[in-house]
């Protein structure tokens, strides 16, 4: 597949088919806290706040979600139609395509759920991710979003893979590998995996993965907002907004580990005001 293919719409229509179906910031030092202060001189900029989704919540680990991967010849006549008409005949990723990738590049596979103790229908889902390593059987990949079927649902089995998950990807079962081209702005990376509140209001140290879009709940919003990270060694990266969520990544060069971010209102009358600090876990 030629370099420069616009995976964000040919892929988007092909993820819900079956079973119907990072301005990088590097921030200074981080100056002492700000107490909680005053209400800023000016009001904040209203804004109607979107909804975000939540962290996963914890599974009943007795069945544990697994998978099989899909090659192309086991894939629904139907798909492999609709992927024709997305990427064109021949689109089967050849070995010297997989052979080039490079990170960041994007390749397609599909997998098939395993049924385990009481969830008896297994489901498939087309999932794309971004290259970490091209190896010698397989491409360690990182899994993007959105992602529908990770979890047991009803009788239906998940496959465990969720947004943000590494995984040993075996090069006969790439279905389509190209370049990606990210957007600008909120969603630009693909969409927000979970949406947090601070943790200065709900006490949680929030478990995330690089590489991957999270939504931080604004408590408000004004001009003179200043963002802070903690280590500084650590980098966030600033995706966008909508409304009242702001969108971050961490980049996957990140140092792992665990990271403190704050956002202060820099007030021009009663100086620097906590607006909301984020603790994070950052995992592989």
């Amino acid at each position: 597949m030629a370099a420069g293919v616009a995976l964000a719409t040919g892929v988007g229509a092909l993820v819900w088919y079956l079973k119907r179906r990072e301005d990088k910031t590097a921030e200074d030092e981080e100056p002492s806290e700000a107490k909680q202060g005053p209400t800023p001189s000016g009001p904040p900029r209203e804004t109607e706040e979107a909804d975000g989704s939540t962290p996963d919540s914890e599974k009943d680990k007795r069945h544990r979600p697994a998978f099989d991967f899909l090659d192309r010849d086991t894939l629904p006549a139907a798909l492999i139609e609709a992927i024709d008409d997305s990427f064109g005949n021949g689109w089967a990723a050849s070995e010297e395509v997989v052979d080039d990738l490079e990170p960041e590049d994007v390749v397609v596979f599909a997998v098939k759920s395993q049924p385990t103790g009481p969830y008896t229908r297994p489901v498939e889902e087309v999932l794309s991710g971004h290259v970490l390593e091209v190896e010698d059987e397989a491409v360690k990949t990182r899994v993007m979003g959105p992602v529908k079927h990770s979890e047991h649902f009803g009788t239906k089995a998940g496959h465990g893979l969720r947004a943000g998950a590494i995984v040993d990807v075996p090069k006969s079962v790439i279905l389509v590998a190209a370049s990606e081209q990210t957007g600008d702005g909120y969603d630009g990376r693909g969409p927000s995996v979970a949406a947090f509140k601070p943790t200065s209001h709900t006490k949680q140290v929030y478990e995330v993965r690089p590489g991957t879009p999270y939504d931080l709940k604004m408590p408000y919003r004004t001009e003179e907002l200043e963002w802070y990270i903690e280590p500084n060694t650590g980098v966030m990266l600033h995706i966008g907004q909508d409304g009242l969520l702001e969108q971050i990544m961490f980049p996957e060069d990140n140092p792992r580990g665990s990271f403190v971010v704050r956002c202060l209102d820099n007030d021009p009358e009663v100086g620097k005001v906590l607006v909301g600090r984020w603790e994070f876990e950052l995992g592989a």
